[in-house]
Order: structure tokens, then C-alpha cells, then sequence
């Protein structure tokens, strides 16, 4: 019932999100013996957080990572800009681990945020990594390669897009095989709008500019 909705119980909630940003509904629910409307009505109508997935980032960057983030985006940049280079032509690609068994999805990692805040961050100590051998052969087809700045997943649209969607999409799979087909198979499926996303790179290389070169991703609209 809405009389459930009194300020106590909306301040026992917001201590619920306060204190496990990562809590769902469900858990409120089961915590505190509201119902799942009023727990729901609580958080969208008065507390009026959001469900942000936390952003897996390899470390706390560095002024010198900062700087460099700023440079490469802004060359980069002017280069699309200047016409010099066009989205359309981009070659994208990255390596990732795809799994037989769809566990840890990116939802289990939402957490609640206050409107404007920074989403949650995991840190990760991998180090940046490239294999000579595919920088030597696209070299040899004549291929531009753009360069790209360490520690950044938020500017590749392999991380910040295409990764994500493809694993929320897969099923369970039986072996290797199965699993190379469904990418395949998912891959062929995208229609122009969901493409068109990779357009967002140069937005995210502007907002990597306008924060001085600190994640943005809390900044996207």
C-alpha cells in the first residue's frame, strides 16, 4: 500500500543504497518487509538514484596518463575533423575472453549512484598489451593505425560498446565452436542504428578533453 511510503521507511531505504550500493530491490524488499512497489515507488520517486554499472578501469591514473589521454584524443580528434581520417573507413578490434557459461553478466555489477556521481570503479592491474605481429601486417596491408592511450577503456569501441553487447546477447554454449558461431552469428545481426554507436567515439574523445583527461563515462549523457 502507498501508506507504506512515510519518511522512516524512506530513510531505511536510503540507508539500505547508502551502505550496499550494489543491494537490488529484491534484498530491500526481503530486509526491511516492504512491498516491492513501495520499495521501487521509494527509490524513483523520492530517493532517486540511479543503477549504474561499475566501470572495471586497470588503475588510478597518473598525471603523465592524464596528459597523455588529453594529447592522443585531441590528436585524434583534429584528424577527424580535418577529414583527414573518416569513421566509416575504421577498422575496429581487441581481443576478450567470451565463456561456455554467461556468468558474472554486467548487470550483477550495477550499482546505486546519486544523480551526477561518478560511477563505481573496479580497479584491474593488467597491463596495456599489443602483439607486434598485428601491428607488422597491418602495416604491411598499407592500414593507418590509430593510436590509442594505455589504461583506457573507456575510448575503444570494442570495451565501450561492442564487447558488452555481444556478451549480454550470448546464451550458453556447448564448446569453442558454438561459441565462435553465435558471436559470428550476433555480429551479422546489427542493424545500422546499433553501428552507428561507434560514432560515439568521437564524443568520448571530446569528453576525455574536457576532463582533462580524468574517466568520463559518469559525464555521458
Amino acid at each position: 500500500p502507498i501508506t507504506g511510503t512515510t519518511t522512516e521507511n524512506i530513510e531505511q531505504v536510503r540507508h539500505f543504497i547508502d551502505d550496499y550500493p550494489y543491494i537490488t530491490v529484491e534484498d530491500i524488499q526481503e530486509q526491511t518487509d516492504l512491498s516491492h512497489g513501495n520499495v521501487k515507488r521509494m527509490i524513483t520517486d523520492h530517493l532517486k538514484p540511479q543503477k549504474i554499472t561499475a566501470r572495471y578501469i586497470p588503475k588510478d591514473l597518473t598525471d603523465p596518463q592524464r596528459a597523455e589521454r588529453v594529447r592522443l584524443s585531441k590528436h585524434n580528434l583534429g584528424k577527424f575533423q580535418q577529414g583527414i581520417w573518416h569513421l566509416c573507413d575504421v577498422i575496429t578490434g581487441d581481443e576478450s575472453w567470451f565463456r561456455h557459461k554467461q556468468i558474472d553478466r554486467k548487470i550483477s555489477s550495477k550499482a546505486w549512484v546519486g544523480g551526477g556521481d561518478a560511477p563505481p570503479t573496479v580497479v584491474r592491474g593488467n597491463r596495456p598489451h599489443a602483439h607486434q605481429d598485428v601491428s607488422d601486417y597491418l602495416e604491411s596491408e598499407g592500414l593507418t593505425i590509430i593510436p590509442h592511450p594505455a589504461n583506457s577503456p573507456d575510448l575503444p569501441p570494442c570495451d565501450f560498446w561492442l564487447f558488452d553487447l555481444i556478451k549480454d546477447n550470448l546464451t550458453d554454449q556447448y564448446d569453442s565452436e558454438s561459441i565462435h558461431d553465435a558471436v559470428i552469428d550476433f555480429m551479422n545481426s546489427l542493424n545500422r542504428d546499433e553501428q552507428k554507436t561507434v560514432e560515439k567515439w568521437t564524443e568520448r574523445m571530446q569528453l576525455c578533453v574536457d576532463n582533462n583527461g580524468d574517466y568520463f563515462e559518469h559525464l555521458m549523457k
